[in-house]
């Protein structure tokens, strides 16, 4: 299997899903930020702390209250459990 680099592959896989979300939304140009926050996660407080960030987006942008409102969360809200 050819090894492919992160950046490579975050940057294959945003064009794809940014071009079918255009195309559901019915919008054209950029749907991802140019910025990227693609890192390794180290631990599990570090993990929980991007997943609560990613959560609390939608309430920053206005766009429901509260994250719990939010339909297209992933998130069961069950820390406790381990893999």
């Amino acid at each position: 299997m050819e090894h492919v680099s992160l950046a490579k592959y975050m940057h294959s896989l945003k064009g794809y899903t940014g071009k079918m979300a255009n195309k559901i939304l019915g919008r054209n140009g950029d749907f991802w930020q140019h910025e990227s926050y693609d890192h390794v996660v180290w631990d599990q407080a570090e993990l929980r702390r991007i997943v609560e960030y990613v959560l609390e987006n939608p309430v920053k942008a206005g766009l429901v209250l509260d994250q719990g409102d939010w339909k297209w969360s992933f998130f069961n809200g069950d820390w406790d459990k381990e893999d």
